[in-house]
């Protein structure tokens, strides 16, 4: 990844010689025509950030009292109606005597006046309605538009002192220094390469010495705003591209926001299918965008002089660097003629009958060809469709094509949700295992779900009893996306069923099933590869490989069972351009709709509870733009409540009177710990554990191990007794380790239960511990007890009995075919009267366990439950 670039800069800057390299350093070289120099920082450095923002000195304003502001974000949260908020103002009004200290607001007239004064301080990007009137055939038919000023939205944000520190004006390349040499990297879409190349000077980009490249991510699609999907709604949505992912995707200032609202055509039977119907729906799009984008289009081609609030003056260039969106808003947005047409991808030349095809590399679409001959006007119109049918393209006018460095089929990204989640598994490969389980039997598909329901429970994963019998229609059943933009995870569904049917749909027993789970777990991988967070140059190498090998069982499965399935889908082909749009405009997360679509909820609720479903657009948008008025409100709250808190430490005031009940007694280093128990004597813990052969000689083993591993060479040697005062122990049932992620470089926290009973199920985790200096000096084992106890002087250290496990040599180990072909990463648990003790400091992270269901006493270690553990775990499994 732009290794001259880098040894270039390293030898005009001479860094290396001023900078003492350590591991994990990261180098910032910036666009050239930035004028910014190449910068070293070390890893703690460049993760941090500081802001010497000032708050307002009534952020609140222009409500008259913070707890005005406090109620009337509930209210807004709650969608109150006006009833409802008179009876709770009576109630809160008695309930102080009459006059609430702090507090003004009387009735619901009162908030709504207050509600529209602060939507007036934002009038400059309150939404406006437009008409377009389109014909077809022989009628000229009016849509209505509804959008915010796009320009005027983004200097808002541009201009708001809290998101200015975290704006990157400037294209860059990262780079992670290993100890050895120099690695490329990529996350955010200004890490990638259409930033930089939109930023340099080519006749394709006209930015001037010193412009800015300020990129858009849009995203639009229709939503079903009613329950039975009778009424629909059509928001786009925008977020800046300079900003970071979790600024982005959050939910304060300078995230995703709806910015318009498009019409939607009604479906007629009588036209339904027919070309030229579905031309004019297109058009009416292309024109209701038009009108979105209008206050960009001059701005894009002859740039904005920006004054930042934190100093320097920008030339700015917006663009849509992005375009979020599922298969169909695709070839909508790219007019393409999708399934039907001779090229149904957006993005490249692929033919129909190609799609499966993911090693070749087919040309590249561009906007200038379909301008060619849709702005050619020696063409008529039946010669420019014959031409642009023969692309796959329809004969219409991008709205698109007003901005500069705004071309859709650059712009168009992979969307993992839709794609991977909702076809390649929901549609596919999901689809056709269930087909293969059920034609095997019911002995087959109840053994799959049996073992599918007894797998264990893990943080953020849902648990499924029953799997071959699940029909989910849409992604979003597969990652279930709240109203608050929060995934239940049902996608990982997908991610455990290798484990629950590796030894059903066996080579022997079921051949084509067994090549099929091959063909699911090479696509795991290269979809894993796909989600990662962060990208080097190695991880983006794994991940085509693996692209290619599914492809490659794929065929293998087609060639052995040719009438079992047709493969050739544009789903299927999009993988061909994953790795591409990464290094392009950054890692899938930032493109991907399920950001995006979480914000459907507010929609939807307003709509159910605040619109009398009648017109709805302006109702729904009058409460979209009230909660981003909240939101700016909010920020400036919670900036003024960080000054308050800091100027009081600074003067030493005893914020918190029970501070020291507050104290971390039982945070130790990395490790937290919860759910404590009352004090226990040993002598009970060995008492209700004396058929567990782990817990045998617990009490001088413990003497043993507190002596020869916690204790320092100056403190007395600690006996411990079944009875003794000093053997009193504290059981903890929840750990915490806190860990950094080899893929972001960034804490990252697990959930561990060490529980007889959690939720009405017993709850033992699994842990990686480090047993020496080198990173290979790791121990697999599961939780076995875990507790707090006294060392010395009254210290206590945390401790856990842990039941070890290792990898089992391929010569002892029958399945050892089966686990290479699967991906399965085997561990043997040692006999259970060899559970050790081990310090918990010592845990890296946690780890999920899984019976393998085939020999007793073996595990498999599972990676596919985060991105961490699945890259980790390739170091210690080596293929």
């Amino acid at each position: 990844m732009h290794s001259n670039l880098l040894t270039k800069s390293i030898l005009a800057n001479g860094l290396c010689g001023r900078h003492k390299l350590q591991p994990g350093d990261i180098m910032t070289v910036y666009h050239p025509r930035s004028g910014l120099t190449t910068r070293i920082d070390h890893k703690a450095a460049y993760h941090g950030t500081s802001s010497s923002n000032q708050p307002r000195v009534q952020p609140w304003a222009p409500f008259p009292e913070l707890l005005d502001f406090d109620f009337a974000d509930v209210a807004q949260d709650a969608h109150l109606n006006q009833g409802q908020i008179d009876r709770l103002l009576t109630i809160i009004h008695k309930a102080a005597g009459g006059k609430p200290q702090g507090f003004t607001l009387r009735n619901h007239r009162d908030l709504r006046a207050t509600w529209d004064k602060a939507s007036n301080l934002q009038s400059a990007v309150s939404f406006s309605k437009h008409e377009i009137g389109v014909r077809y055939k022989k009628t000229e038919y009016i849509y209505e538009v509804h959008t915010r000023p796009i320009w005027n939205w983004v200097l808002d944000q541009l201009s708001d002192p809290k998101l200015a520190p975290h704006m990157h004006w400037d294209a860059r390349r990262l780079y992670h220094y290993d100890g050895q040499s120099w690695v490329g990297f990529i996350n955010e879409p200004f890490t990638a390469s259409r930033a930089w190349n939109v930023q340099v000077f080519t006749r394709f980009s006209k930015l001037p010495p010193g412009g800015k490249p300020l990129g858009l991510i849009v995203y639009a699609d229709k939503t079903k705003l009613s329950s039975f999907g009778t009424a629909k709604g059509y928001p786009v949505m925008m977020c800046i591209s300079n900003l970071p992912q979790p600024i982005r995707n959050g939910n304060g200032v300078g995230s995703i926001r709806i910015v318009g609202w498009l019409p939607i055509v009604p479906e007629e039977a009588e036209h339904n299918g027919k070309t030229t119907f579905t031309n004019f729906k297109r058009v009416v799009w292309h024109e209701s965008f038009r009108v979105l984008l209008e206050t960009l289009a001059p701005v894009s081609q002859l740039g904005w002089m920006f004054q930042s609030p934190c100093g320097p003056q920008h030339h700015l260039f917006p663009f849509v660097h992005i375009l979020s969106a599922d298969y169909e808003e695709q070839c909508v947005m790219s007019l393409i003629r999708g399934l039907g047409g001779h090229h149904p991808c957006p993005v490249c030349l692929v033919p129909s009958d190609g799609l499966t095809h993911v090693h070749i590399s087919y040309p590249r679409r561009a906007a200038q060809t379909a301008q060619n001959i849709v702005w050619n006007k020696h063409l008529n119109a039946g010669q420019k469709d014959v031409l642009l049918k023969e692309k796959g393209l329809r004969n219409i006018e991008s709205g698109f094509w007003m901005l500069a460095n705004s071309d859709p089929h650059e712009a168009i990204s992979i969307d993992r949700m839709h794609v991977n989640e909702g076809g390649n598994f929901s549609d596919h490969l999901w689809a056709h295992t269930q087909a293969i389980l059920e034609e095997f039997g019911r002995p087959a598909m109840a053994q799959v779900d049996k073992q599918m329901a007894s797998l264990p429970r893990w943080r953020n994963i849902n648990h499924f009893n029953a799997v071959v019998k699940v029909h989910f229609t849409d992604a979003g059943k597969y990652r279930d996306i709240s109203k608050h933009g929060k995934t239940t995870n049902k996608a990982k569904l997908i991610q455990f069923i290798i484990f629950a049917a590796h030894n059903v749909l066996t080579e022997d027993e079921h051949p084509e099933g067994y090549l099929l789970l091959r063909c699911l777990r090479a696509y795991l991988e290269h979809d894993m590869y796909f989600g990662l967070e962060q990208h080097t140059e190695h991880t983006l190498h794994a991940g085509r490989a693996w692209l290619l090998k599914f492809s490659n069982l794929i065929s293998k499965y087609k060639e052995q069972y040719p009438d079992a399935k047709n493969w050739n889908y544009p789903k299927f082909h999009a993988g061909t351009h994953a790795y591409y749009d990464i290094e392009d405009k950054g890692v899938s997360a930032t493109y991907c709709t399920k950001s995006f679509e979480g914000h459907h909820g507010e929609a939807k609720d307003s709509y159910q509870l605040d619109s009398n479903k009648k017109d709805v657009a302006p109702q729904i948008l009058r409460v979209v733009h009230r909660s981003l008025v909240r939101d700016i409100i909010r920020a400036n709250i919670d900036l003024w409540l960080a000054h308050q808190q800091a100027a009081a430490e600074d003067r030493g005031d005893n914020l918190d009177s029970d501070n020291e009940a507050n104290t971390p007694q039982y945070q130790f280093g990395n490790i937290y710990l919860g759910s404590r128990q009352s004090p226990c004597c040993l002598g009970a813990i060995e008492q209700r554990s004396l058929t567990d052969l782990a817990f045998r000689d617990f009490t001088a083993r413990l003497t043993g191990f507190v002596n020869a591993e916690l204790r320092s060479e100056d403190t007395a040697l600690v006996e411990y007794g079944p009875n003794i005062e000093v053997s009193l122990i504290i059981e903890c049932r929840f750990i915490k380790p806190t860990y950094e992620s080899v893929i972001t470089w960034k804490s990252c926290t697990d959930f561990l239960r060490c529980a007889p009973m959690f939720y009405g199920q017993p709850r033992y985790d699994g842990i990686i511990v480090r047993t020496g200096a080198q990173p290979q000096d790791i121990m697999f084992g599961q939780l076995v007890f875990s507790f707090v106890c006294k060392v010395a002087n009254g210290d206590i250290e945390p401790v856990a009995l842990m039941w070890p496990m290792d990898k089992p040599p391929a010569s002892q180990n029958p399945f050892s075919r089966k686990d290479r072909h699967l991906g399965l990463r085997r561990l043997r648990a040692r006999p259970r009267v060899q559970c050790r003790l081990v310090s918990l400091r010592s845990i890296i992270r946690g780890i999920m366990l899984v019976d393998t269901y085939d020999k007793a006493g073996d595990f498999f270690a599972v990676d596919l439950v985060d991105s961490d553990i699945f890259v980790r775990l390739k170091e210690t499994f080596p293929a």
